[in-house]
């Protein structure tokens, strides 16, 4: 969107979206399909964590003038949001049903015994509420990604209420203060809900899964996917946004420039380095990531890593067209981050369907439980076809589907709320 209609320009985030999405989607394609690695230090684990963040800083950028203006957002941001996420998601709930019946079947589950046995965790998917509630079904096949979905639900249902709580005036020395206070918030939250997992799973009110998983890698795994202490870093997000906003309207937005240009791109470096560093300790493993050493290992990157993005993206915003900007706004990846929602809620079904077509039924048949299992045989050459596979699909269900959907989805609720409102394009 043009910078004069949100004050703030923020189109790399737009590319930064679709690199995120990319590096998620390789991972998956490079676990699920070769087996390479042992899957604790690849960046797509931690880079996830950046759409947090980066709704926080864009929804409030859009939205937060609104609010301050006086003017009601909560059914016109409602409205958007629900348009924005459901025809697309239910789209990829769809997909990952299909697979798993298709799995069942060649395990002997019958139709009626599928939905009866399912019902439950597909309605809490359907309601994206599988955040709050560890029901899954009996295989997850296509759903594992699903989690970050309830979670920016979550945060969006709260975004009304908590942006008349922001506070917009404030030094850098407070906000610095606040955002090391929200990531810090983020970390003890996910460790105290480990914890509770770890007694679950020792008392028995949770089965370990995946079959094999170390305690400690299952309560971790499952205390990800709770939106409580995520939405911590959407609020991070809306911290960062709201000074953003504010230098905009005090005027000094471009204050220190050239010191802001050298951090946008030493950030930018170190963000890189990190990526390219955990591509190759992971490439370089051998050990499962359901190993104590190495969950430990996956626990401590996801925890620190948020504080370096969060720090990168509002640096980016600040020094406005700095060298790092100008590089990540490659067209390419301004494209797939357009496509970006697309191709992260297809991802994972694309790569069951790709196994499959490739494999047969083998491929259900080394997936116990629906879970990782023995190698695939796929060769490590074949991950780029996938993923290519995977854009290209993605970017047909996002022009045939999510791009329509949305803007007749969002007209249909506006006018129903009969809300005036602004322009129809999404600013998210």
């Amino acid at each position: 969107m043009a910078t004069s209609e949100r004050s703030v320009d923020t189109d790399v985030y737009t590319a930064i979206r679709g690199l995120a999405s990319l590096i998620v989607a390789s991972e998956h394609a490079l676990w699920l399909g070769t087996r390479l690695g042992h899957g604790c230090w690849f960046p797509g684990n931690h880079s996830v964590l950046i759409f947090f963040v980066m709704s926080g800083i864009v929804t409030t950028l859009a939205y937060a003038p609104m609010a301050t203006s006086g003017r009601l957002i909560s059914k016109v941001f409602y409205a958007r949001r629900a348009a924005r996420i459901i025809p697309m998601y239910w789209v990829g709930l769809s997909c990952c049903i299909a697979i798993q019946y298709l799995f069942a079947s060649y395990h002997n589950v019958g139709l009626a015994q599928f939905v009866a046995g399912n019902f439950v965790s597909y309605s809490i998917y359907v309601l994206f509420m599988q955040g709050w509630f560890p029901v899954e079904p009996f295989t997850r096949l296509g759903t594992v990604s699903l989690w970050t979905v309830s979670i920016v639900v979550f945060s969006y249902l709260m975004f009304p209420h908590l942006i008349a709580l922001i506070d917009y005036r404030r030094s850098f020395t407070r906000l610095a203060l606040e955002a090391s206070g929200w990531c810090l918030a983020f970390v003890i939250g996910r460790l105290i809900t480990s914890q509770g997992y770890t007694f679950a799973f020792a008392q028995g009110y949770l089965q370990s899964v995946p079959p094999g998983t170390s305690p400690r890698a299952a309560s971790y795994m499952s205390s990800r996917a709770q939106p409580i202490h995520e939405v911590c870093l959407f609020v991070l997000g809306m911290v960062l946004g709201s000074h953003l906003l504010q230098l905009r309207k005090d005027g000094t937005a471009a204050t220190n420039l050239a010191r802001w240009k050298a951090a946008a791109d030493a950030l930018s470096v170190s963000v890189a380095i990190v990526w390219m560093a955990s591509i190759m300790l992971d490439l370089g493993g051998s050990v499962d990531c359901n190993d104590h050493e190495q969950v430990v290992q996956r626990i401590w990157t996801e925890l620190t890593m948020p504080s370096l993005y969060a720090a990168w993206l509002y640096a980016l915003v600040r020094a406005e067209k700095c060298r790092a900007s100008c590089a990540l706004s490659w067209r390419p990846l301004v494209f797939l981050g357009e496509r970006s929602f697309s191709l992260y809620v297809l991802q994972e079904p694309l790569i069951h369907v790709y196994l499959y077509a490739r494999l047969g039924a083998a491929h259900f048949f080394a997936l116990p439980g629906g879970w990782a299992g023995p190698p695939t045989g796929l060769h490590t050459w074949e991950v780029p076809i996938m993923v290519s596979l995977f854009v290209a699909a993605s970017s047909s269900c996002h022009q045939a589907i999510e791009r329509p959907m949305r803007t007749r989805l969002s007209r249909v609720l506006l006018s129903v709320l009969a809300q005036p409102g602004p322009s129809l394009k999404l600013l998210v």
